[in-house]
């Protein structure tokens, strides 16, 4: 019992200093753009000027949101790090017909159905998240420092603002659609994706990284659409107040 014990010390005394735990931190503030793919959803009270249109016009509708961030990270070797934070996301969505406008219900009367006619409907959704990545950095005696990056973030839905561009020729003035009755996005969403990027300087750097594969495996960042296709992104972070490492 006591030579199994006895060979894991010695693995450890002989593990080299570059992957000892002794943390280095930073923080980092980024600023980003990701966009997602999008399928229109289905709505009983919305219907296409023709019956061969389709409300969303193209197929290939993308969400697209922008986010700031402000994260500690943690090196805990000089290859690999966590970080976590916080992030401001917001995505907007746009709604559309193939045609000038399509119709989208008022109220019904005994047989009678009433019908607004819409050019778009544009909506924008923020989010209040939690990230959390890990980073594999490509050090070496030199800059840049190439890496890759993989992470998710917990958004939860704060506000919600939808536009409503109506057919001025057909439009009322007198009558108006209720935000209420535009649906919104989920509650909560849950965005995964991954990224490679390069690193300029050491305690106060600066980097550029390319994000893809960009999905959304939980909920909908549009009341509009579904966020279902692949997506990527661009992201800028500036790092600072980097701790020195004892190594």
């Amino acid at each position: 019992m006591k030579r199994p014990i006895f060979l894991a010390v010695m693995l450890l005394c002989m593990m080299p200093r570059s992957f000892a735990i002794e943390p280095v931190w930073a923080i980092n503030v980024s600023a980003g753009f990701d966009f997602v793919g999008a399928t229109q959803r289905n709505f009983d009270f919305i219907r296409a000027f023709r019956s061969n249109e389709t409300i969303s016009g193209a197929r290939d509708k993308t969400i697209g949101t922008y986010h700031l961030s402000i994260m500690p990270e943690c090196y805990l070797t000089d290859k690999f790090s966590l970080s976590t934070g916080l992030r401001v996301t917001s995505a907007g969505s746009h709604f559309n017909s193939d045609y000038s406008f399509f119709y989208f219900k008022a109220k019904e009367e005994g047989l009678n159905t009433y019908y607004f006619r819409i050019n778009s409907i544009q909506q924008e959704n923020v989010y209040v998240g939690v990230p959390l990545e890990f980073r594999f950095t490509l050090r070496g005696d030199g800059r840049p420092s190439p890496y890759f990056r993989c992470g998710t973030t917990f958004n939860f839905r704060c506000t919600t603002k939808s536009t409503i561009n109506y057919t001025k020729r057909y439009h009322d003035p007198t009558a108006s659609i209720d935000s209420k009755d535009i649906p919104t996005a989920d509650n909560f969403t849950l965005p995964v994706y991954c990224a490679a990027g390069c690193q300029f300087g050491h305690h106060n750097s600066f980097s550029v990284e390319i994000t893809f594969p960009y999905l959304v495996l939980a909920g909908s960042m549009s009341g509009m659409h579904f966020s279902d296709g692949l997506g990527g992104g661009l992201r800028m972070t500036y790092q600072f107040l980097k701790t020195k490492s004892e190594n």
